[in-house]
């Protein structure tokens, strides 16, 4: 696992990156985060699609079944649905949250979900690998390139 001893209690040392297994420092290198406002640098962007796609294809052992992400958006959509059927408007939101609630109620999501479903599905793309990478401080500049923490 790599990480930034400036998380840790032991006191900041900034610019540090350390490569821990099994409670053993491996590599210690000097690097730093991305800044958000790089990850909208077309450059730094296509170099980050190129690691993420390498990432993508590997052969990971877990389970790959195509019906992760569609009953994930189904639990999500039941609780959305609940959650907006038994919002209680207080004095001071009343007029807001009735306000939010009837314009969620209007993107008409299900519909939506269903042309997702019906689309993606004529594509037959494989199903692969994937990590939550694509955030500022998972991704680490050096002065040899751009590197994917992945944990």
């Amino acid at each position: 696992m790599l990480t930034s001893f400036e998380k840790k209690s032991h006191g900041p040392v900034v610019g540090h990156v350390v490569f821990f297994f099994n409670s053993f420092v491996y590599a210690a290198f000097q690097a730093r985060p991305l800044k958000r406002k790089e990850l909208t640098d077309p450059e730094i962007s296509s170099i980050i699609a190129e690691k993420m796609a390498q990432v993508h294809s590997l052969d990971v052992p877990i389970s790959k079944e195509p019906t992760w992400l569609w009953d994930t958006m189904d639990r999500w959509m039941s609780n959305m649905k609940l959650t907006l059927a038994t919002a209680q408007p207080t004095q001071n939101n009343e007029t807001a949250l009735s306000s939010a609630i009837q314009s969620i109620l209007q993107w008409q999501l299900d519909t939506e979900m269903g042309w997702m479903k019906r689309y993606l599905a004529q594509l037959r793309s494989p199903v692969v690998f994937c990590h939550n990478v694509y955030i500022n401080i998972n991704l680490i500049v050096d002065d040899c390139g751009l590197f994917l923490i992945i944990f």
